[in-house]
């Protein structure tokens, strides 16, 4: 489903798992998000790109749990705060300029949203068409980890539309009603 939208999604394979001649059952084996151009088509960002048009892009984030270590990602000052991660290149890749860059545009696109929400600024920001394919998906998949975990996003560069593309769709575990909320189905 996620392929008809036209944005690129994890490839995945069903494989049954045998150990020592004991069937263990049916598991989905998942690719890996990643930059490439048959995946996250973005530009490599290098530690030397600090300045200029080379920092505007070669993201991959996401909203995830804040449980990887210092470092790996920032807090959003806005509510529900979520706990933003760096993805590609990771943590330890990422020199603090780029670190201070991706946060800084991330910030000023809640805060624009949050002092103005009736406004379309936030076409300056993101990827509108991506936007809507991730969100109807999640809606449509009842997808209840994208609000806050397994979000993921990335971001051009400047030269090539600059703007926060949402996806590829991820961690469909807890989708299409497979979450019961603690609630009793009685």
């Amino acid at each position: 489903i996620g392929e008809s939208t036209g944005e690129y999604t994890p490839r995945t394979r069903w494989c049954e798992l045998i150990i020592n001649g004991n069937y263990e059952g049916l598991y989905v084996l998942t690719e890996k998000i990643k930059r490439d151009k048959y995946r996250v088509n973005i530009d490599e960002l290098t530690p030397d790109a600090v300045s200029g048009l080379g920092i505007t892009g070669g993201y991959i984030f996401s909203v995830d749990r804040n449980d990887a270590g210092p470092g790996t990602g920032w807090e959003s000052p806005y509510a529900p705060k979520p706990f933003y991660r760096y993805r590609e290149p990771n943590a330890d890749e990422l020199v603090p300029a780029q670190k201070t860059y991706l946060q800084d545009y991330v910030t000023l696109f809640e805060q624009t949203m949050e002092n103005d929400p009736n406004t379309d600024k936030y076409n300056d920001f993101i990827d509108v068409d991506s936007w809507v394919n991730y969100w109807l998906a999640t809606e449509v998949f009842k997808h209840i980890d994208n609000f806050k975990f397994s979000f993921y996003m990335h971001k051009h560069r400047s030269d090539k539309g600059g703007k926060i593309h949402f996806g590829p769709l991820w961690d469909l575990n807890l989708a299409f009603g497979n979450y019961d909320f603690g609630q009793n189905p009685d």
